[in-house]
């Protein structure tokens, strides 16, 4: 089986031919059939791949490659092209969507950055059809959280919990995002006051003033410059344990793309936000199995990391599993806990974050149980009953 492109860290025994197929068909480089590929072909389970590209956000990548290649079956390379043109179809929609939403926003006063969605696929691959996202993320002053949610309910959103939340400080203290659907157009619609979470802080004052143009169905756009994107986009997929492959193959194409990048900018701005361990984690998924290129010190940087690669090593076992098995926040909780644990950047940093998991209220308290404004005080002692109550629920279901 092919592996040859695979780095040393990589156990292939562990990795399934498919999983294989899907690493080359996105990596940076000309799709090419090579012998070792030729001659494993008949033993793809192309079922399979499809379920996997699906789960995985990459068949787009997939059906380039296997075009170029020219190393697929009549009826995989059909139902691969319909996927890509569902994709295209529904970007294009979206894409519409955000500008008319931009606009909304704009006449009625509200300052909002549109990131990942249609913005990040043309940074990233010059072309909306081949990334793939479900729903449209943007940023806004906590202040015009209330009107925001308005102007959405108005244009015919609703709401995943009750709209009285933006009106809750204890909501918006606990949580960063509200999330709004339209059943009609098939689209969500996140609205993020903050940029994450307690645990992954990352403050959108450090990147309020960097900001590039991007150019989403041929309209200009103001989003995150490269360097807090890439930044940022570490820590997201961190949040979410690096479950899906399309998120690496993001940042790998987002490099390759912007070959001006300042890494000492960067690093900084991961030094600041105390989460140079994640960024290492998700340069090291890019590089080293994506082909993104880096210079040769940050390379060296990344390989020298021994911690990230051992956290690479799990995260590309999640990759293999259904979505229903990969660490999220309904399960798992201990392997979950254990990456973040592991990826903060020293032992200070790994105190904080244990103490913060203990006392820090979040969302799933909030939802719990839902207390007057003048309790809320009280969080702050539930969240470590409710926190080792679903720690011992979790070791028990393991």
């Amino acid at each position: 089986m092919p592996t040859s492109t695979l780095p040393a860290w990589v156990q292939p025994e562990k990795l399934s031919l498919e999983t294989r197929l899907l690493l080359t068909a996105t990596r940076i480089g000309p799709a090419e059939l090579s012998a070792e590929w030729a001659a494993v072909l008949p033993a793809i389970q192309w079922d399979k791949l499809l379920a996997e590209a699906r789960r995985q956000g990459v068949t787009a990548q997939l059906c380039h490659w296997l075009e170029a290649a020219g190393a697929a079956p009549a009826a995989v390379l059909a139902e691969l092209r319909q996927l890509r043109q569902n994709n295209t179809l529904r970007n294009l929609r979206m894409t519409g969507e955000l500008l008319e939403v931009m606009q909304l926003f704009s006449a009625n006063g509200i300052s909002a950055i549109p990131y990942k969605g249609p913005t990040l696929a043309m940074l990233a691959y010059d072309d909306l059809a081949r990334r793939q996202f479900s729903d449209l993320d943007m940023l806004i002053r906590e202040e015009d959280l209330v009107a925001a949610g308005q102007l959405l309910i108005a244009r015919g959103y609703q709401p995943l919990v009750d709209f009285e939340a933006a009106h809750d400080a204890t909501f918006r203290r606990v949580h960063n995002v509200l999330e709004f659907t339209h059943a009609g157009k098939g689209c969500m619609v996140e609205v993020h006051w903050r940029l994450a979470g307690v645990l992954l802080p990352f403050s959108m004052h450090e990147i309020g003033q960097q900001l590039v143009e991007s150019f989403p169905g041929g309209k200009r756009i103001f989003t995150f410059a490269p360097e807090p994107l890439l930044v940022y986009l570490c820590t997201h997929s961190a949040k979410h344990c690096w479950a899906q492959l399309n998120w690496a193959a993001d940042l790998a194409n987002l490099i390759y793309r912007q070959p001006a990048l300042d890494w000492s900018t960067m690093f900084a701005l991961a030094a600041r936000q105390r989460c140079v361990r994640v960024l290492r984690l998700g340069l090291l998924l890019a590089s080293e199995l994506l082909a993104a290129p880096l210079p040769e010190p940050i390379q060296q940087q990344v390989r020298a990391d021994a911690v990230a690669r051992k956290l690479a090593q799990r995260a590309l076992g999640w990759w293999q599993l259904p979505a229903s098995a990969a660490p999220g926040p309904e399960n798992r909780m201990w392997e979950r806990n254990k990456l973040f644990f592991a990826m903060q950047d020293d032992w200070p940093g790994r105190v904080v974050y244990v103490y913060r998991l203990l006392t820090t209220p979040n969302f799933g308290d909030w939802q719990w149980f839902k207390l007057p404004p003048q309790l809320t005080p009280l969080y702050f002692l539930l969240r470590p009953l409710r926190f080792l109550s679903n720690l011992f629920r979790s070791l028990w279901q393991r």
